[in-house]
């Protein structure tokens, strides 16, 4: 019996010391992780449609020069990348050395970009995963019994505060915040968000999805704006009946062409049941 009454004072003490089983003050906390420090990248000015005659190593250009110049203006004006244009530029200067110094100087600027432009998406991942690791960790103190609802209203708006900019904020996150947001703008801009959201898009299982499968009418407009070739089946259908015979890769495309995200097979899984058209065809994510 001592061993029995020894036992019942470890476990059940602490409790009737702070209250029921309350959280001590203390007992937990949130912090918002510190933000690593964002890279930019700035595009380089747009390139002249003539080039200055100091550039230009010769007094003499014949239509050939021109011709490839004009290639690799067209290149660097397109929507191609940037590792692109800097080789396209080289290619010129190698094709027409007469163009070599002002190409040579359009790689290099392209080149520079290309590395900032890897150096900000490097710092942008790590900042989205800083913010899921203090989501995660936010929302299961939000869901916690016994936490004062003072301290996770101020730590919602910690979180909002410090991730409602960049990277931004989800639709199922800003629904699960909104009940701890006091009056201001983080709260007018999530209620925004989930309202915009909520008029083509349900929330299931934590994500919110298309109400309504892509139709082939949706899917032809992307592979038109894209260039994208068409499968077979968004070809033959109405415009109303849904996109089938979409490829993985190609509902990425589409789903990131529309703003939005595929869902992962975790979320898919959870979310299936209780859509009557699982099976009907593509479905987005919200981001």
């Amino acid at each position: 019996m001592k061993s029995w009454a020894r036992l019942w004072v470890l476990l059940c003490a602490p409790a009737l010391a702070s209250g029921s089983g309350a959280q001590e003050p203390g007992a937990r906390d949130f912090q918002v992780s510190p933000r690593p420090a964002l890279s930019s990248a700035t595009l380089p000015a747009p390139q002249p449609a003539a080039v200055a005659a100091e550039d230009i190593d010769s007094d003499i250009l014949i239509p050939e020069d021109l011709a490839q110049y004009a290639a690799a203006l067209e290149l660097d004006r397109s929507s191609a990348s940037a590792e692109d244009k800097a080789a396209g530029w080289r290619a010129l200067a190698e094709a027409a050395p007469k163009f070599a110094q002002p190409a040579a100087r359009r790689a290099a600027q392209w080149d520079g970009y290309a590395v900032q432009s890897r150096d900000a998406e490097e710092s942008g991942r790590r900042l989205a995963e800083a913010r899921d690791a203090d989501w995660r960790l936010l929302r299961a103190l939000l869901e916690t019994h016994g936490i004062q609802q003072a301290d996770k209203m101020r730590w919602a708006s910690e979180f909002a505060a410090a991730y409602r900019g960049s990277p931004g904020i989800g639709p199922a996150e800003a629904w699960r915040l909104l009940p701890f947001l006091p009056e201001g703008p983080d709260r007018e801009a999530l209620a925004a968000l989930v309202g915009r959201v909520s008029l083509d898009m349900v929330l299931i299982a934590d994500v919110y999805l298309d109400r309504s499968p892509v139709t082939a009418a949706q899917y032809r407009g992307f592979a038109r704006a894209t260039g994208r070739a068409l499968p077979p089946g968004p070809v033959r259908d109405p415009d109303d009946r849904p996109a089938v015979g979409v490829e993985r890769d190609d509902a990425q495309a589409y789903c990131a062409w529309a703003g939005k995200r595929l869902p992962t097979e975790a979320e898919w899984e959870r979310a299936a049941p209780e859509l009557a058209d699982a099976a009907a065809g593509l479905r987005c994510a919200a981001r």
